[in-house]
């Protein structure tokens, strides 16, 4: 079998497995939900609560906020104490509960609910999605360093394709 002498993404990044592997995951995961709540929420409110796209985007602040907020706490205390994988499963589990309790909302529910729930969901991404990147760079040689940020990305947001097509 012929390989490339310099391939454009090393096959070792895969089969050294550990890590690396694990994020890509994690980004994949992290690109699934986020892409869904982006396309789907704003639906929900136009449709549902009969709001504008204006309006429907702004209500996406929340999301956004807890994204922030989580990413920067995350990362910080992440610098100090040098532990990452109490963010990652802190993250999905946020994730998944925030997207667990938006399934419930429906015509009746009040402006509150929305507000806490997205905030939840942004948390939780907003405590994998950096953090995940910096573990997969960190996993790897300086000279990997980019091709692994590109397949972060590259995972990401094929999670987005699946999460807006599913």
């Amino acid at each position: 079998m012929k390989f490339a002498k310099e391939p454009i993404i090393p096959l070792r990044l895969f089969l050294e497995g550990g890590n690396v592997l694990a994020m890509f995951l994690a980004s994949l995961f992290t690109g699934i939900s986020f892409y869904a709540l982006l396309y789907y929420v704003p639906l929900y409110f136009q449709t549902i609560m009969s709001v504008s796209a204006i309006v429907a985007g702004l209500k996406l602040s929340p999301l956004v906020a807890g994204i922030v907020i989580f990413s920067a706490v995350s990362d910080i205390l992440t610098a100090h104490t040098g532990n990452y994988r109490i963010w990652i499963l802190l993250g999905f589990a946020l994730t998944t509960i925030g997207c667990g309790l938006l399934v419930t909302l429906d015509e009746n529910s009040n402006q509150g609910k929305p507000i806490g729930y997205l905030f939840i969901a942004g948390s939780g991404l907003g405590s994998c999605m950096q953090t995940s990147l910096i573990v997969a760079q960190n996993a790897v040689d300086f000279k990997d360093v980019a091709v692994v940020t590109a397949l972060c990305t590259f995972w990401r947001t094929t999670g987005g394709v699946l999460g807006v097509a599913i």
